[in-house]
Formats: C-alpha cells, structure tokens, sequence
C-alpha cells in the first residue's frame, strides 16, 4: 500500500463514494493520464526541472508504476485511491515549487544572471516547454478533479494542508 492507512484517517475532508465502479468511465480516465505521464511527464526534462524541488522522485515513480496496472486500478478501490492522492500531491507540489519559476529552471528567462548559449533548436525547445507547461498542469488538475469526483473525494485543496498525504517512507 502506497499511502499508509493512518495517513488517509488524516484526510478528515476526503469522502468515498462506496458506490461500484464503472469501467467506462475510470478506463478512459486512467487510459488519459498513461498518455500525458507517457508524454509529458515521464521525460528527462521533467525531471531535470524537479531536480533541487522537495518534490520527490519516488512520488513519480510511484504514480508510473500504479498507471502501468490500469485494469487492476478499476477492480481495485485502494490503489485507485492511492493513485489519485499522489496526483494530488503531485499536482500541489509542481504548482507550487515549479510553475511560478520555470523559465528560470529552463535557463531561458531574460532574469538568468548567467548567459547560456543554446543552439536554436535546444532555446525553441525550451520555449515550448515553458509555453505548453501551463496548460498541461491545467490538463493534470482537470483530469485529477474528474477522477476524484468519480472516486467521492473532496475537491483539491488550493494550498498544501493535511489533506495532502505525506509521501511515505521505504
């Protein structure tokens, strides 16, 4: 288990919805988020940009690994639970801790104290990803709020409260 059971006692506003889940609409959802995490946030690039953050590899690795099992999350509630807590924490963390500085990250803001010389491919590339990251992130908050409304879970949390669980520790 991903998320200790003492750490989802903590989460006093998340309600679960005991209702059966319906394959038709989890299956796309899960399906979606293998596509982004396969093609946005599971590259080099991305991590470089967590690199030095407190946002925790483990914390990506462990969404990758429960993504890969996409039929076992629609039978199984505790795993999609899991799932959809470390998105949120996921999601909380880069708004925070990268959005607010990614031009600076990806050495292309006009602030950068030390000048760079990239070629024009690397600099267009990097513009890119500053431009696309936004909406992106966007994408993630949309698909987590639709998976957590399925779930019966509370809303995200604006700020980094207990309703974020710890990450846990191996």
């Amino acid at each position: 288990m991903l998320i200790s059971q003492s750490e989802r006692e903590k989460m006093s506003n998340i309600h679960r919805n005991d209702s059966p889940k319906d394959s038709s609409i989890l299956l796309p959802l899960i399906k979606e988020l293998n596509e982004m995490f396969s093609q946005f946030f599971d590259q080099t690039w991305f991590y470089i940009l967590i690199d030095n953050t407190d946002i925790e590899q483990r914390t990506l690795s462990d969404i990758l690994s429960l993504l890969s099992q996409e039929y076992k999350l629609v039978e199984n509630n505790e795993k999609l639970t899991d799932l959809t807590l470390l998105l949120s924490k996921l999601y909380s963390e880069v708004s925070q801790q990268v959005l607010p500085v990614i031009r600076e990250r990806l050495r292309i803001s006009g602030f950068q104290k030390e000048n760079i010389e990239f070629g024009d491919n690397e600099y267009i590339r990097r513009v890119l990803i500053a431009k696309v990251f936004p909406d992106n992130l966007k994408r993630l908050e949309e698909i987590i709020k639709r998976l957590r409304n399925f779930m019966g879970l509370a809303e995200l949390p604006n700020n980094d409260d207990e309703t974020m669980p710890p990450h846990h520790n191996h």
